[in-house]
């Protein structure tokens, strides 16, 4: 239904702005109303193919149903799975621990080389300090007879 609108008019008819914000305003409820339609057309379809498919499986035989021997032996193949998942998560672990008392024993030799080095590089060092506390005191000596044997004025 098209409300009644009412345009201004000019001196030679209407005023171009009203009749197309008219035109526009008729176009944008047309086309809700048409996206409205289909929304609708869509859920009626999906309704039917729902109601075929029901029908098509009311029609259809029904499927076996499981005996207990299959169920057994579902369980049992369950069973098994669970069985070697854990031999296989022991195996894991067992090799795990062989990885880290390896890691752990290579860890303790380096660490005995580090301090043996330590230990080596500081009595090193001791020397060294030693050699140069005796160097200074021959120096000084040098110098101490050195001054004295220079004339005195």
């Amino acid at each position: 239904m098209v409300p009644n609108q009412t345009f201004r008019s000019a001196l030679n008819g209407f005023h171009r702005a009203d009749v197309v914000n008219y035109i526009e305003m008729l176009n944008n409820r047309h086309m809700t109303e048409l996206e409205q339609l289909r929304n609708q057309l869509e859920a009626a379809q999906a309704r039917v193919q729902e109601l075929e498919a029901a029908q098509e499986n009311r029609e259809q035989p029904q499927e076996k149903l499981p005996t207990p021997l299959d169920e057994l032996e579902a369980y049992r193949r369950a069973e098994r799975t669970e069985r070697q998942a854990q031999e296989r998560a022991k195996l894991i672990c067992t090799q795990a621990n062989e990885v880290l008392g390896d890691v752990t024993a290579r860890a303790e030799a380096v660490s005995t080389q580090i301090e043996e080095l330590a230990e080596a590089l500081a009595d090193q060092l001791e020397k060294y300090r030693q050699t140069v506390l005796s160097t200074k005191d021959t120096f000084r000596t040098s110098a101490e007879a050195l001054a004295a044997m220079q004339p005195k004025d």
